[in-house]
């Protein structure tokens, strides 16, 4: 045989409201909760982007940079070898000029 539902008294009702209205706090607290994560996580998403944009942008200008100095070492060694044979010829004109003004003086 089936017994009769039991009635609540007034007191545990209001127990039960209180516990129901608390797991709704509960609720919505975890809402607001997951709504700022939410938001968190989009502003880092948006700084790991802005980040990610910067290094690239960092790394090409490293390799700009690389290139500028690789070209400027080229020219740095072309300019050292005319400047060897600039000196190699002046010092050749050195000579002959010291000779001639050796021989104008011997001359007279």
């Amino acid at each position: 045989m089936v017994s009769p539902p039991s009635v609540a008294s007034p007191a545990e009702l209001q127990a039960k409201q209180r516990e129901l209205q608390r797991i709704m706090e509960d609720i919505e607290d975890q809402k607001r909760a997951l709504a700022e994560a939410a938001r968190q996580e989009t502003g880092v998403l948006a700084e790991l982007n802005r980040l990610e944009r910067q290094l690239v942008l960092s790394q090409r200008e490293l390799a700009y940079i690389a290139l500028q100095m690789s070209i400027t070492s080229d020219r740095v060694r072309t300019v050292e070898g005319e400047l060897e044979a600039t000196e190699a010829r002046l010092d050749k004109h050195s000579g002959v000029l010291a000779q001639r003004v050796r021989a104008i003086y011997m001359a007279g």
